[in-house]
């Protein structure tokens, strides 16, 4: 009976360490899973106000409604730190429609778990079949009521590392990051009158370029530091 005894007792210490194994097995693998967090960019509000100068005062003389609106992403960017501090660069190379509601850009992969510190990118440039960084269409309504068309667009690079709040990704559920341009913002410091007298194409488009209406486009250029922001979800 004693020997008999003492070899259930070693039986049942085998099947628990055996269970004990198995559990830390499982936690183990939970550690690497990999998330999908999808990128995605938007225009928010689609006109503007112009003002002019009046003996020192401001007014309102004339307005923009924006009509199409592309970036051309070469590529997105995340950094930020989970398990371990990230730093990644995704090529996309895609022209994305910002006018179109909600316009998909990329997908990057990461281990599942909670991100601090993070700071997202879209890098735009123009690309190879020349698409431009940015190109916006709009009618611009002077202060006298005439609809005139204009076009804005862009050839050089822009990057510009966005913050986003704290978040947790599993590899269950999605992940969402929005990058927002506010077009709103695109004509800041720039006058009424400088639009008036801005040179136009000889079809009568009030064009802004690198090369057509410098001083215009260098205002632009500047602004366009300050549109976007990003959230996430």
């Amino acid at each position: 009976m004693k020997t008999t005894y003492i070899k259930s007792l070693f039986f049942a210490s085998l099947f628990i360490c055996a269970c004990k194994k198995d559990n830390n097995t499982n936690t183990d693998t939970t550690t690497n899973q990999i998330t999908n967090i999808t990128y995605y960019a938007k225009a928010v509000n689609s006109g503007a106000l112009i003002t002019g100068s009046n003996n020192l005062k401001t007014q309102a003389t004339g307005s923009v409604a924006w009509l199409t609106g592309t970036i051309y992403a070469e590529e997105l960017s995340f950094e930020g730190t989970g398990s371990t501090v990230v730093s990644t660069k995704i090529p996309i190379q895609k022209n994305i429609n910002i006018l179109s509601g909600d316009g998909l850009a990329g997908n990057v992969s990461l281990t599942a778990g909670q991100y601090t510190n993070t700071k997202v990118a879209l890098h735009l440039k123009k690309s190879a079949k020349s698409d431009l960084a940015f190109n916006l269409t709009a009618t611009y309504t002077d202060f006298k009521g005439n609809k005139v068309p204009m076009v804005i667009a862009n050839s050089d690079e822009f990057e510009i590392k966005l913050a986003v709040s704290n978040f947790t990704t599993t590899s269950t559920g999605a992940t969402k990051i929005t990058i927002s341009y506010d077009l709103s913002k695109i004509l800041n410091n720039i006058l009424a009158p400088e639009l008036e007298n801005a040179y136009r194409t000889p079809d009568g488009t009030l064009l802004i370029s690198s090369s057509v209406n410098v001083d215009l486009y260098n205002k632009v250029k500047a602004n366009w530091q300050i549109l976007a922001t990003a959230s996430v979800q």
